[in-house]
């Protein structure tokens, strides 16, 4: 999925929520940062990407148990943060 800017403002701003330990989750973080309607339509976007690739399950870390990849919470706080990594690295 090509990032638009506004989700990429977005993604950032979501990532400093998590690496601060505001809140665990990404679909969290981002609509804690959401501040415009166009961030709404933006965490929507990304939420459903989110979704999509965790589904059927609905958060990363129960994925991870689901796959076969028990992991601590730590862990996971890490994967969280690489994962957002890997979505900005995505071209615009």
């Amino acid at each position: 999925m090509a990032l638009t800017y506004t989700e990429r403002d977005l993604l950032m701003r979501a990532r400093e929520a998590i690496v601060a330990g505001a809140t665990p989750f990404i679909c969290t973080a981002l609509g804690d940062a959401v501040r415009t309607a166009e961030d709404r339509v933006a965490k929507k976007r990304l939420c459903a990407w989110i979704q999509a690739a965790l589904s059927p399950t609905y958060c990363l870390a129960v994925w991870q148990d689901r796959c076969g990849r028990y992991v601590d919470g730590s862990q996971t706080h890490r994967d969280r943060i690489a994962w957002i990594d890997w979505m900005l690295e995505t071209p615009v």
